[in-house]
């Protein structure tokens, strides 16, 4: 991988996004390529649902039905465009929640927000103000039905703190565990009702990069030791909860010696398994999730290495236990 953590952001950041909130309007063509973007399951209406940030438009909404990409009309003001946010969905208030990200000016400043938003299928809903993070990893925690925040860039510095949301506060997580990093994955394991957190990227002059796998029980903190073979470090990797296999699946993102990986593993709690190396190619941040009505792990996007700067894709793949499928935006 050619650039890492926030050096990602800086290689696409635009010019200044003057666009203001505004009607989010219903169209008729696929998801183009956003400067952000992430897929989440909305267990409510049993559908894919991509949140996607083109450079010169609001968030825009779409779902995915296995064939064709659909865009989700929303009421009322939409979030501004917006580049690296935390989103996943509640599924026991049946709203998707996205907290952060930046914005961008023409001179490369990035600005940390503290936003959080939510959608309730009809409508988008700006909420009370969390913590200002870029980069930070986000799930919801089922079992104790609050959505999890940890880590991520704030104004010059990296966060190592965690943050649960619970629809009307941010509470601040007092335990002690992984250290300072964004740009990693975090996943909530439905079979045992944890919260896994793999890899990520420290910046600075004494930065790392990592492939450690943390886990929170909703107690405390536990890193897992685990033995070969693993995916090893991974940054800006994607991960989704595979309900059918009980594992947790990883793909894409930088790996050994910063190389973008090429190959999906799975984590069950106690070992990594490779599932093989894949036809998706290598690329950043894609969008991932698990489509539990159709069995079937979902996968947008993404930036494509090498750069400066990564090309940003719209290329919509489906793996079914076995191998990878282009459905739609192919090349």
């Amino acid at each position: 991988m050619q650039v890492s953590g926030w050096a990602l952001a800086l290689c696409i950041v635009v010019a200044a996004d003057s666009s203001r909130s505004r009607l989010a309007v219903a169209q008729t063509v696929a998801p183009s390529a956003g400067r952000w973007s992430q897929l989440v399951y909305d267990d409510a209406r049993k559908r894919v649902v991509l949140v996607n940030a083109p450079a010169d438009r609001a968030i825009e909404l779409w779902s995915w039905d296995g064939a064709k990409w659909s865009s989700i009309p929303a009421q009322g003001p939409a979030p501004r465009s917006r580049l690296f946010a935390a989103a996943a969905f509640n599924s026991r208030r049946g709203v998707l929640v996205m907290s952060g990200g930046i914005t961008a000016d023409g001179q490369a400043t990035i600005t940390p927000l503290n936003e959080t938003w939510e959608f309730d299928g009809t409508r988008w809903q700006q909420k009370s103000a969390g913590p200002a993070r870029y980069a930070a990893a986000m799930a919801f925690d089922v079992k104790r039905g609050k959505m999890f925040l940890f880590g991520g860039g704030e104004a010059g510095t990296t966060a190592g703190d965690a943050w649960t949301w619970d629809g009307q506060t941010w509470e601040k997580v007092s335990a002690r565990g992984p250290s300072a990093r964004g740009s990693t994955t975090l996943t909530y394991d439905a079979g045992r009702y944890v919260l896994v957190l793999h890899g990520g990227h420290l910046p600075g002059p004494d930065g790392r990069n990592f492939g450690d796998v943390w886990e929170w029980n909703g107690e405390e903190w536990k890193e897992i030791t685990f033995a070969p073979p693993t995916p090893g470090i991974r940054v800006n990797a994607a991960t989704a909860y595979d309900s059918q296999r009980r594992a947790t699946i990883l793909v894409a993102g930088g790996a050994m010696e910063m190389r973008d990986a090429v190959d999906t593993w799975s984590w069950n709690g106690t070992r990594w398994t490779r599932l093989g190396e894949q036809k998706l190619g290598q690329r950043d941040l894609p969008g991932l999730a698990y489509d539990s009505a159709r069995q079937r792990l979902v996968l947008f996007g993404g930036l494509i290495v090498p750069g400066p700067p990564p090309t940003p894709r719209s290329d919509t793949w489906e793996w079914d236990g076995d191998k990878w499928v282009c459905l739609a935006g192919c090349r």
